[in-house]
């Protein structure tokens, strides 16, 4: 919000504590000081259509009220006089005139949804954008997605590698316990696709997974790097054992005794798990000596010489490799995720070329995108209007996004 004295302004304020009533305010304030011009220059935003309608309402019943002097001496009327240094009878032919231009020029009344005002923002920069003139803004993601869910359920028959993505997918599904229903999963895969997190990660997504052939050859490559591992984990342990039999010791001699961290030299190269468990800070504190032997131990020359001629060093790499092995691990058991995730994000493409509709979702790229090249003063022009003072209602449900594409706005807003 832009004023003289109070270039930004934040309200707190709980539910059912007399919101409205402030923004209303807050509206009036600028309005009535420039009757036949400043409303074009206020953009009220809320997140709902009907918190949209009721501060409309709102503001045209209070200056109707103004107008006719209906609340003279109420809290609002002492309020507005206070602040625009008015007398009762100039606020009066404030409001009446006020409420004259907005209804002559209703389309310059500026409250809506934050999301409309990314439409009408979109729509003035379609040409450069190279969006249909006719496209329609779908706001029902959910909707989108069951007709998401249906086309690629469509295409199992004849799609070879999608049903081999959506058999292998169930059945990893049913071995973690959960539903091998293909559908609930879809639909669990495809919401993902709509979501702000997903959005940073999508242009890499692109460039990789969603390339032909990428996820063949990222199987193979995933394969290669876990048979790596385990050979490595197998030399370690092979390692270890001469190291111990070369002093004369078994891992029970080490400090703990049948409890000994000095077993998990023995596990290392598991099929399963090749690398033990070890915590890191557990890893961290045996650097010290003293935790590998009593002192009272008759090995413990044995010992010290086993630990500077390579068991130490051994111990060290588990931590970087035990990251290693589970990251190869969770790519694996993703894989087939990332195969039908690959289907949605190409099927949902097709579908937005066909239906010719650009996501609520997809709003805030499109602004980005606009708003990065482009100063404020041009998107003004664009849309038709210039801002100089910014009402948002619920600022603290305003995603990352939104706030970007909003930014700029309000950066030339406070500057000017």
């Amino acid at each position: 919000m832009n004023t003289l004295t109070n270039p930004f302004i934040i309200y707190k304020s709980s539910a059912g504590s007399g919101k409205t009533y402030t923004l209303t305010l807050e509206y009036l304030k600028l309005a009535l000081q420039q009757p036949q011009t400043a409303f074009k220059h206020i953009l009220a935003v809320t997140f709902t259509n009907k918190a949209t309608q009721e501060m409309k309402e709102r503001i045209l019943k209070v200056l109707g009220q103004l107008s006719r002097k209906e609340i003279s001496g109420s809290e609002l009327e002492k309020v507005l006089m206070e602040s625009l240094g008015l007398g009762p009878e100039e606020l009066q032919s404030r409001a009446k005139q006020t409420l004259l231009h907005i209804l002559h020029g209703y389309g310059y009344f500026a409250v809506s949804t934050i999301d409309s005002f990314f439409q009408l923002v979109i729509r003035s920069f379609a040409r450069e954008m190279d969006l249909q003139a006719k496209f329609d803004l779908e706001m029902d993601t959910d909707a989108v997605l069951e007709r998401l869910v249906d086309r690629l359920v469509e295409k199992v028959s004849r799609d070879k590698n999608l049903r081999t993505w959506l058999v292998d997918y169930a059945k990893e599904q049913i071995e973690n316990e959960k539903s091998w229903d293909i559908r609930s999963g879809i639909k669990s895969l495809g919401s993902e696709i709509f979501k702000e997190g997903f959005k940073a990660y999508r242009l890499l997504f692109q460039q990789s997974v969603a390339q032909e052939g990428f996820l063949g050859e990222f199987r193979q490559y995933i394969r290669s790097e876990r048979a790596k591992l385990k050979v490595e984990a197998e030399s370690m342990k092979q390692k270890a054992e001469e190291i111990r039999v070369a002093h004369g010791l078994e891992w029970t001699d080490f400090k703990g005794g049948t409890r000994s961290f000095a077993l998990n030299f023995g596990r290392l190269g598991d099929p399963e798990k090749p690398f033990t468990k070890l915590e890191a800070s557990r890893i961290e504190k045996l650097n010290d000596l003293s935790e590998w032997a009593s002192k009272t131990s008759k090995l413990l020359s044995q010992i010290e010489n086993s630990y500077s001629n390579g068991l130490l060093e051994i111990l060290n790499q588990i931590p970087v490799k035990q990251i290693q092995w589970n990251t190869f691990e969770a790519l694996h058991r993703n894989l087939n995720a990332f195969g039908v995730f690959r289907d949605l994000i190409l099927e949902l493409r097709e579908l937005k070329d066909e239906e010719s509709i650009l996501l609520i979702s997809d709003v805030n790229d499109f602004l980005q995108e606009i708003t990065k090249d482009n100063d404020a003063p041009f998107i003004y022009e664009k849309i038709g209007n210039q801002y100089r003072n910014f009402l948002i209602d619920e600022f603290q449900d305003t995603s990352e996004f939104q706030w970007s594409s909003f930014k700029p706005l309000l950066e030339n807003s406070l500057a000017s």
